[in-house]
């Protein structure tokens, strides 16, 4: 029985093409982190209404890079606003792919 990331690394080290369209990170530099930490949060939202699940996987992933770029204080502070299941979803598909990068995010299908 494969596990759910021999299954992810499997459909990553594919060789065939696939057209790939790449989610742009939903906020900007300029804004300070409690906009960027929400407007990625409503962006996780927006994809899961929708059925996006791809989309779902780059938002929670740029959700927790962002918080992981903080100090511990700041990353408690702002994960405090997050509801637990993504709390906890952000950081393992942000540790599942920090290795490998955003751009192979949508090759998982």
């Amino acid at each position: 029985m494969t596990s759910n990331k021999d299954l992810i690394l499997e459909d990553l080290q594919a060789t065939e093409l696939t057209l790939i369209f790449l989610e742009l990170c939903p906020y900007s530099e300029f804004h300070n982190t409690l906009t960027q930490v929400v407007l990625t949060f409503e962006k996780i939202l927006i994809a899961k209404d929708t059925g996006d699940r791809i989309s779902i996987i780059i938002y929670t992933y740029y959700l927790d890079a962002r918080l992981s770029s903080l100090t511990p204080i700041e990353r408690t502070l702002y994960r405090g606003y997050l509801i637990l299941y993504y709390k906890r979803v952000s950081m393992r598909i942000y540790y599942l792919f920090e290795s490998m990068g955003v751009n192979l995010l949508n090759k998982t299908y």
